[in-house]
């Protein structure tokens, strides 16, 4: 900001006086005049010295008396001009005021050339923490606010001064505000003053930002709408392309028995397939439309859950995919839900199905244990590709499509995670999961069902868990979760030879789970797990790999590993294998007394 210089302060004085300076100029001369005409005019007619004085005596209060009223006159004008500038101005800052409260979200300033506050009107500036009340008269650099904020306005004030009109964008915290700032005229060209406005366009930022993300879900919508007709009509295609070509081939009468035997299977697959997308889209259909009631009753959970394990594991027989299908049945459990059984079985067959789509090696495993007497966890686990933490945050979004690491794209119409969230909000209940790339990925749903029937043992019932972390590398020790540090687990750490490891098992009660490290000597592992299968009590068995490697993945599954997962474990990975091999091996997690 440019200094003034003395000519200039000068100005501003005088200016301030001009009232006092006319009058006593308008006097003076006045005076001047009087006395210089009076004095020659009786000099030149009378020759008396006496009279002379008396005339002058009678001139001088001639003249106070003529003066004061020319004086009073003089003063009286200057005031009813000064009354009617301070009238105006006041009726000017009544109307400004007035239309200052009713402008929306605005706050208006005047401040002069050491930027302090004549005039700050609206409660808005209150955001920024310009409170009207304390910044009148204080300069932008004596008021206590956001010191970025206050360098930001002084910059653009001082541009101000120097004759530009401002708009510029100013944030503070969660709120934006758009500062305008124009310079006052003045009649030297110089101003003295700028006049703005600070305008709350926080809600404006948040409305665009909006349709800026709901520009993006329409085009993503589009995009995924145009990939599913595109991809429906694949899905069509192929299987009546295979019903139609190999129906022709079962036809011919020179096609072996045992071959047509083959092609009729293919045939039936086809069809499966075909109906399983159409089931699908009508599903979604009726659920868009409301038209989806729900049926509660009483029925058998596990022997629901025996009927699936051994439709998938059937499934896998005829497919020739060495996947091994697990049904976690918890021990001595004979639960009755009260609930509707077929939206449950519903959710479960579309989490199954895609674990089937997803997985070409190791297992799929599914089971559920109660967490009260009115709620029920169920979950479905695979040790297939997993899935891309991007992903994760869209994958029960309609028309979404699984895709491999390497963005292979899989078959399906990609429905199905979608009506497994809404039939299970439908239930009152909520789905999540759990996935790393290469490790596989677990689905987790809780619905709220009134157990009827319950033949578990009370957790008071049981006896502590024992659990062996192992890891084969001598100069480096398990990684045990802080997970098991906060339950009341007996815990066994082991770090050595695998020679070691037999003779610790060998010399101690046989663990109910074992989290096994490998280390980069990745060739043992396998020999190790065959030897704990072949020698030892059946426990499972846990594999922390530090890095994926495919044949290593497929050979300790074939080895008898129980499960695989990367380093390092998250307190939800360890959660959920906790309850899943102590929970559910062990009892529910409340008795019948509770």
């Amino acid at each position: 900001m440019k200094q003034r210089n003395h000519s200039d302060l000068l100005k501003t004085q005088a200016g301030r006086f001009s009232p006092a300076i006319r009058v006593a100029a308008i006097y003076f001369l006045l005076s001047v005049l009087w006395i210089l005409s009076t004095d020659r005019l009786l000099e030149h007619f009378i020759n008396d010295p006496h009279t002379i004085t008396w005339l002058q005596t009678i001139k001088g209060w001639f003249f106070v008396t003529v003066s004061s009223f020319i004086i009073f006159y003089l003063v009286w004008v200057e005031i009813r001009k000064k009354d009617l500038i301070i009238k105006t101005i006041n009726e000017s800052q009544q109307w400004y005021n007035a239309l200052a409260s009713h402008l929306p979200n605005t706050t208006v300033f005047l401040v002069d050339e050491k930027l302090t506050f004549i005039l700050l009107q609206g409660k808005e500036s209150i955001k920024l923490g310009l409170v009207p009340e304390q910044a009148l008269g204080k300069t932008l650099q004596d008021i206590p606010f956001d010191t970025t904020v206050r360098q930001i306005m002084i910059a653009y004030l001082e541009q101000a001064f120097s004759g530009e009109k401002i708009t510029a964008e100013i944030q503070s915290r969660d709120n934006w505000f758009e500062l305008r700032a124009s310079p006052v005229p003045e009649i030297s060209g110089k101003p003295r003053f700028v006049a703005g406005a600070l305008i709350n366009i926080t809600q404006q930022k948040l409305n665009f930002r909006n349709l800026q993300e709901a520009l993006r879900k329409a085009e993503e919508s589009e995009r995924l709408k145009t990939e599913f007709i595109e991809n429906i009509s694949h899905e069509i295609r192929t299987p009546m392309n295979a019903i139609f070509g190999f129906s022709e081939l079962i036809c011919d009468p020179e096609v072996l028995p045992e071959k047509k035997e083959k092609y009729y299977e293919y045939v039936r697959e086809s069809g499966n397939h075909l109906i399983a997308m159409i089931d699908n889209l009508l599903h979604l259909s009726d659920i868009q439309k409301g038209v989806v009631h729900l049926h509660k009753s009483e029925f058998e959970l596990d022997d629901m859950l025996d009927r699936l394990s051994e439709y998938y594991k059937l499934q896998f027989v005829r497919a020739g995919k060495k996947v091994e299908v697990r049904y976690q049945k918890p021990s001595g459990s004979n639960i009755v839900l009260f609930s509707e059984k077929s939206r449950l079985m519903q959710i479960l067959s579309n989490l199954l199905n895609n674990a089937v789509k997803f997985t070409e090696t190791g297992f799929i495993e599914f089971g559920y244990y109660p967490e009260n007497r009115n709620s029920v966890l169920f979950f479905v686990q695979d040790s297939g590709i997993g899935i891309q933490p991007k992903e994760q945050e869209t994958i029960f979004e309609r028309f979404r499509k699984g895709k491999a690491v390497d963005d292979q794209l899989y078959r399906g119409t990609g429905l199905g995670l979608s009506i497994a969230k809404e039939l299970v909000k439908m239930l009152e209940g909520e789905i999540w999961l759990l996935s790393k790339p290469y490790q596989g990925t677990c689905f987790m749903f809780r619905i709220p069902g009134i157990i009827v029937k319950n033949t578990w043992p009370g957790m008071d019932e049981k006896k502590p868990a024992r659990i062996l972390i192992a890891n084969l590398s001598e100069d480096k020790g398990p990684n045990v979760s802080e997970y098991f540090r906060t339950q009341k687990i007996d815990v066994t750490e082991h770090s050595g030879n695998e020679k070691d490891l037999f003779m610790q098992l060998k010399n101690a009660p046989p663990p109910d789970m074992m989290f096994l490290y490998s280390n980069p000597d990745l060739h043992k592992i396998p020999a190790v797990l065959f030897r704990l299968r072949s020698e030892f009590h059946p426990f499972p068995v846990i594999i922390v790999a530090d890095r994926h490697n495919e044949d290593f993945k497929r050979t300790i599954f074939a080895s008898g590993a129980t499960e695989y997962f990367l380093h390092p474990l998250t307190d939800h990975e360890t959660d959920f294998l906790y309850r899943k091999y102590i929970y559910i091996r062990q009892g529910a997690r409340f008795s019948d007394k509770e």
